[in-house]
């Protein structure tokens, strides 16, 4: 099995100018196409990954691409301004301004550059479209958009793939978490067993949850509702294994056609 990484447009080693969410679709089939036609490829192809690396995917998913036969997104939501940066009309002020001055703002990421900032007055800052700049990385076009577009207007939709998703032709076999957080000097805090939630990590509680999707469906749509399953419980190395086996089911000669579900906590 053969590993190829892809940088996004206007990323790290490749050309171009980076827009977050925009080039994936067109970008992502030129390179599905091409490793396609090379001859150490058998023309099935798989893709995994978390947080953009699974919106990536979720870009090319309804594609159609003959080639693309199993996807393993993590953590990513389909649609961006529900889910991520307005929860539900809730500004999401901490990722937008994290992610977008700390990452997008260049080429390489600048994340590890955050530990010289006092956070916490910095984010009490008004106006909130100049902290861009406070934070020292001058305009950063992608951040005051987000910023602007405070209501899921036309912006937002072209971004969202949740239309999208059900023509998607790979199985795909998801993982998503909700995490909450909770006041400890206002509440107990919890421990494994305990509703809501298992898995703790001091004040978090973490709740994920594993689909297989077959084509024709949209995966990672469906909220939680209900005491998270207790059984089984997994460590990090069965994920691991447990994508290793889906994705070489789905790059070998095999159809994946049963759905299944199952909650697991970490």
């Amino acid at each position: 099995m053969a590993l190829v990484v892809q940088d996004c447009r206007g990323r790290y080693g490749s050309d171009g100018d980076y827009v977050p969410f925009v080039n994936e679709t067109r970008d992502g089939e030129d390179m599905l196409a091409w490793l396609a036609a090379q001859p150490w490829c058998n023309g099935r192809i798989g893709m995994f990954g978390d947080s953009y690396l699974a919106a990536t995917q979720f870009a090319v998913g309804a594609s159609g691409v003959p080639a693309l036969c199993a996807l393993n997104p993590r953590f990513m939501a389909g649609d961006i301004w529900q889910h991520a940066y307005y929860c539900d009309g809730a500004f999401s002020l901490g990722l937008t301004w994290s992610w977008l001055c700390f990452e997008v703002s260049a080429r390489t990421s600048n994340a590890a550059s955050m530990s010289l900032f006092d956070v916490g007055r910095l984010l009490r800052e008004l106006p909130l479209g100049e902290l861009d700049v406070k934070s020292g990385f001058g305009v950063v076009p992608a951040y005051r958009d987000y910023v602007a577009h405070d209501r899921r207007d036309a912006f937002w939709q072209a971004l969202s793939v949740r239309e999208t998703l059900p023509r998607c032709t790979a199985p795909s076999r998801r993982r998503r978490a909700l995490l909450c957080w909770r006041r400890t000097d206002l509440q107990e805090p919890t421990t494994p067993g305990d509703v809501p939630g298992e898995g703790r990590s001091g004040g978090r509680v973490c709740r994920h949850r594993w689909d297989t999707v077959p084509p024709g469906q949209a995966p990672g749509f469906t909220p939680f509702t209900g005491v998270v399953a207790r059984e089984p419980v997994v460590d990090r190395a069965d994920v691991d294994a447990y994508r290793a086996v889906f994705l070489d089911l789905g790059l070998s000669d095999q159809r994946i056609s049963r759905v299944s579900q199952v909650d697991i906590s970490l």
